[in-house]
């Protein structure tokens, strides 16, 4: 199958550094642990009522603050209630660690959901730990944050999945079986990203769901059977995934 390309804008990654992968994870941990502190002390309020503001348990604070890392959307809700850039929490000043390079999640998929784009804003941009177990030009790497059902039996909402966009890695077939990043276009402009599983079959290619959602369970073609989809473009490959603790 050949895919039809858009452009995506190049993603930062930085050097290794040799610096051993528990000693960076708890260096990242403490750092942050101290902004989440500094921020909440900041509002004026205690443990408990930044749990309350956050609608989690003074449990999960006091975890955050004693090293536990928040995953990425408990981290955004805090940056916006301490009126930060999400860099403030994320950006440790710390080097990666060398099982990986440091990538970014620079925006979420969720099917049935149209905007006008699914990136973020440059600094929402969330760093995260790729993937050390495939070959693939850095500018071609990044990580999109699940947000829908349609894919939930195999990536729960919160599951960060590390991608390599199709343009930049000059990707121009993806096999049977592989799961990949779509992104629909209707002819108002607007469009829908989602992950799905691609199927090459005799009567056609499809793009099919992985739900216990009975909404997200009808596969839909790569030739688009709606007359307001203007195009439907395979845009990233997805090599990997995890989720946040």
């Amino acid at each position: 199958m050949r895919i039809r390309m858009n452009t995506q804008a190049t993603l930062c990654a930085t050097a290794l550094a040799p610096k051993s992968p528990r000693l960076y994870r708890r260096e990242m941990a403490d750092e942050l642990s101290k902004r989440i502190r500094s921020a909440r002390r900041a509002l004026g309020m205690n443990q408990a009522e930044l749990a309350e503001a956050l609608d989690v348990n003074q449990a999960t604070v006091s975890r955050w603050e004693s090293g536990a890392v928040p995953d990425v959307v408990m981290l955004g809700r805090l940056a916006k209630l301490a009126g930060r850039d999400m860099a403030y929490f994320t950006d440790a000043d710390l080097e990666p660690a060398p099982s990986g390079p440091r990538l970014f999640v620079k925006g979420e998929v969720a099917a049935g959901v149209w905007r006008d784009a699914f990136e973020w804003e440059m600094d929402s941009w969330v760093p995260y730990q790729g993937g050390s177990h495939f070959d693939a030009p850095l500018e071609a790497r990044y990580g999109l944050l699940v947000a829908g059902e349609s894919m939930n039996e195999v990536y729960p909402p919160g599951t960060i999945l590390d991608c390599v966009s199709c343009i930049h890695a000059r990707i121009e077939s993806v096999e049977s079986g592989q799961r990949v990043i779509v992104v629909r276009k209707r002819f108002t402009g607007e469009i829908e990203a989602t992950v799905k599983e691609y199927r090459r079959t005799t009567e056609g290619d499809w793009l099919v769901p992985r739900s216990n959602n009975p909404a997200f369970q009808n596969p839909i073609t790569m030739v688009a059977d709606d007359p307001m989809i203007e195009e439907t473009v395979i845009v990233a490959v997805v090599k990997g995934s995890y989720r946040p603790e």
